[in-house]
């Protein structure tokens, strides 16, 4: 396995393109004081990975993907967190129950901007759930937890699948995080209550009319962008 991650690292290294002090600056002001990257493009990541998985892929199981990923994902450079789901992501076909509950310790240890959370959840768990609907309950737990990233990823992970799921349930997921403070967990409940309005219209509407005087203002914002420009006056009107 260290041949496979020693691969992948020389492979992101050779591809390296670094940014520049004044994008850098850029890029912590948009992702936080702490990224750090070697400013590859995230499909160009998605290629290197795939090249390597489809090199190795009849030597791998999961538990050795496992144990590939977190080496990646430990990793303080973005591009490979990047790396770390991109190739846990061709297992999914392997994933279990269990997984849910180590992808958490990940999130938990290792995800420490927007970015690689949700690309992570959008591009890994979503995906996982959408074949797997009896685990989606699942997350509920992660809304309680300490963890910002772990919270966020609690709202991110069921975004794509928010047209399959009872509007009721979005509803009763979103509802925890109406008063939060945070403005990252804002954003997040506003988009999944935006991607649900595409498919449920009217319950998010009604949903947000009764948060309106009770919510911030980012996450109605937010929530409104798909709806027409007559409900989202009616809901932004305070």
């Amino acid at each position: 396995m260290k041949d496979i991650i020693n691969q992948i690292h020389q492979k992101l290294k050779t591809k390296a393109k670094p940014l520049s002090p004044k994008n850098l600056e850029k890029a912590r002001q948009f992702m936080g004081p702490e990224f750090q990257s070697y400013g590859i493009n995230m499909a160009e990541v998605y290629k290197i990975i795939k090249k390597i998985y489809l090199e190795h892929e009849n030597s791998l199981d999961l538990s050795k993907a496992y144990q590939i990923s977190e080496e990646l994902i430990k990793s303080p450079i973005f591009d490979e967190k990047t790396a770390a789901f991109s190739f846990i992501a061709h297992f999914q076909k392997d994933f279990n129950e269990d997984t849910l509950r180590i992808f958490r310790k990940w999130f938990e240890k290792y995800v420490n901007n927007w970015g690689t959370c949700d690309s992570f959840c959008l591009k890994v768990i979503g995906p996982f759930l959408k074949d797997n609907p009896e685990l989606v309950p699942k997350l509920e737990d992660w809304s309680k937890s300490k963890n910002l990233w772990v919270k966020r990823a609690s709202l991110v992970g069921v975004l794509k699948i928010s047209r399959y799921l009872k509007p009721n349930y979005i509803l009763k997921r979103a509802e925890p995080f109406m008063e939060t403070k945070e403005p990252f967990l804002q954003k997040a409940v506003g988009w999944l209550l935006k991607e649900s309005s595409k498919w449920h219209k009217k319950e998010v509407v009604d949903f947000l009319l009764k948060w309106k005087k009770k919510t911030s203002r980012l996450v109605l914002r937010y929530a409104t962008e798909k709806v027409d420009q007559k409900t989202r006056e009616k809901v932004l009107k305070r």
